[in-house]
């Protein structure tokens, strides 16, 4: 794994970045760009992985330009945009392929890698994973592709579910709570469509990135009916919600 990081100026990204792949891919494995060099972005299709933040229109460093290029020797281009909070959001899509079995495309959707242990989180995730795969790993879902509603769904499910079968089903100022019960009432919120029938619990899991463990053994716990492993099972998850709920 060769990195390459190019900011073409004005990133904050860099100092970080370059940091976090050298202690996880050594010194020899990183190389990065001055702005002030302007280079052609073609030097960037000789390394595995880029890191970059490049230019939206065809002025170099140029975003078009290097996507339009020979990338042939590249798996993955991660693009930080100066666009949003902190100069880290893209407003772009989820992680994508260019062709069928090309160059993978990743897009920071929220303020990240603004300290060297997130980027070290992004770099060991993509070391890990092999990029001719056609998904994600668990670990790059949940940096690239969560779905952080449906951790909120699935956690006001799970508190739900705790007020009724574990609190006595207090009403809370007035509110009657109605908790899921069966394994459809626990997955059809999930439903793209009103009315349509739920995602299967498989589905869910693998949307919700770092949870996924604890989900699977959540809709496990469901699916058996054992009173005692589902108030586990929701508490685990509750408590894994809280702690993380300011990443949202």
């Amino acid at each position: 794994m060769k990195v390459a990081l190019y900011d073409k100026g004005g990133g904050r990204f860099i100092k970080a970045a370059a940091a976090a792949a050298r202690g996880i891919l050594g010194e020899t494995n990183v190389i990065t760009f001055d702005p002030d060099e302007n280079r052609d972005v073609v030097c960037l299709g000789e390394y595995s992985h880029v890191v970059c933040h490049l230019k939206s229109d065809r002025e170099q460093p140029s975003w078009p330009l290097l996507i339009e290029g020979d990338l042939s020797r590249v798996k993955v281009i991660l693009r930080v945009s100066s666009q949003g909070a902190g100069g880290m959001t893209d407003s772009a899509a989820a992680p994508y392929r260019l062709t069928s079995l090309g160059t993978w495309i990743f897009h920071l959707l929220e303020p990240s890698g603004a300290n060297c242990v997130e980027w070290e989180r992004i770099f060991s995730a993509l070391l890990k994973w092999d990029s001719e795969d056609n998904a994600l790993s668990d670990e790059l879902t949940a940096i690239f592709q969560p779905r952080p509603e449906w951790v909120l769904a699935l956690r006001l499910l799970c508190e739900a579910w705790e007020c009724v079968n574990v609190k006595g089903g207090d009403p809370l100022h007035d509110i009657e709570v109605h908790a899921p019960g069966s394994p459809s009432e626990w997955l059809d919120p999930f439903a793209e469509i009103k009315g349509e029938p739920g995602p299967t619990s498989e589905e869910v899991a693998a949307q919700l990135g770092d949870r996924k463990g604890l989900a699977i053994e959540l809709f496990a716990s469901i699916e058996n009916g054992d009173r005692q492993k589902i108030a586990t099972a929701v508490h685990r998850f509750l408590n894994m919600a809280v702690d993380q709920s300011s990443e949202y």
